[in-house]
This record gives structure tokens, C-alpha cells and sequence, in this order.
């Protein structure tokens, strides 16, 4: 792959990317189980807690690993449906594999509003998405997906 083909992909996964935060926050499932593999593996296994803090959102089963973008849009829509949140990715570190793979890392705020008589009113939350993608006949999509928290602010 030459170095134009390399900064296109990379492109084209950042552009990926930004789908996926906004169709996170508007509460768009289907545009949101479209940026991942049908066979996407989803670790959320402390994607609402860190190690030091303990801290997790009622909802989310730690142990799990999904599969599928279904399966992510499922579970978002079902312990996040009433809560309004903002996603932001920061500083992507992109490697193309090959011609139809990539991995990368990116640095991750979010902020969530729960709504009247939640256990929480506000979560502001840092940490890092680990993922790779494979390019479909539809783009590049997510294949595997793991959230890993620095830190967690609640009130």
C-alpha cells in the first residue's frame, strides 16, 4: 500500500469514527450498529468503571463480550435510551495493517445526563478506545472494540 492509500484509509476510519460518536449521541441505533462487523467483538467489560475508582453505571454487565453491532446497539439502547450524552475521540493513533485491516487508539471523554430520580445525575468519563477495523464492501467498519477508563467523575 503506498502512502497515498495509507492516508486515505486513515481518513476514511477518522470519518468512520465520527459516525459512530454521532450516532451514539442522537440515539441513532441503526446508523450505529452499521459502523461495526456483523461479527464485531465489543469487550465492555469495564467500560463504566476503572480499577481504582470501582465505580460502575447500573445497566452494564461487566463481563460481557458482544458480538456484533446489533448486539452494541441493543445494549446502548437499552442502558442508555433516556440518558443524553456527548462522546468525543481525541489524538487517533491509526496503523494500517494491510489493504483491508487497521488498529488503532484513541483518547476518550464522554459525558452523560441522567435523567430525574437516576442513582446519578452527571458522569464525565477518560479513558481510551483500543479497536480494529476491517474494510466491507460498505468501508471501513469496527471489528473489535475494548474501553479502557483512566478516570470517572460522578455526581
Amino acid at each position: 500500500m503506498d502512502d497515498l492509500a495509507r492516508l486515505v484509509a486513515i481518513e476514511e476510519i477518522k470519518t468512520l469514527k465520527s459516525r459512530y460518536f454521532h450516532a451514539l449521541d442522537r440515539k441513532n441505533m441503526t446508523a450505529y450498529a452499521a459502523t461495526f462487523t456483523d461479527d464485531a467483538e465489543v469487550d465492555v467489560r469495564g467500560v463504566m468503571s476503572t480499577e481504582e475508582q470501582g465505580e460502575t453505571l447500573a445497566g452494564f454487565d461487566e463481563k460481557a463480550v458482544l458480538v456484533g453491532g446489533k448486539a452494541m446497539a441493543e445494549l446502548v439502547a437499552t442502558t442508555m435510551g433516556d440518558i443524553k450524552t456527548v462522546h468525543y475521540g481525541y489524538m487517533p493513533q491509526i496503523e494500517i495493517m494491510s489493504e483491508t485491516t487497521a488498529k488503532g487508539m484513541w483518547g476518550l471523554e464522554d459525558r452523560l445526563w441522567y435523567p430525574e430520580g437516576a442513582p446519578h445525575r452527571f458522569f464525565h468519563g477518560f479513558g481510551h478506545y483500543h479497536e480494529t477495523y476491517r474494510k466491507t464492501a460498505d468501508g471501513w467498519r469496527i471489528a473489535s472494540m475494548r474501553i479502557t477508563r483512566l478516570r470517572i467523575l460522578m455526581e
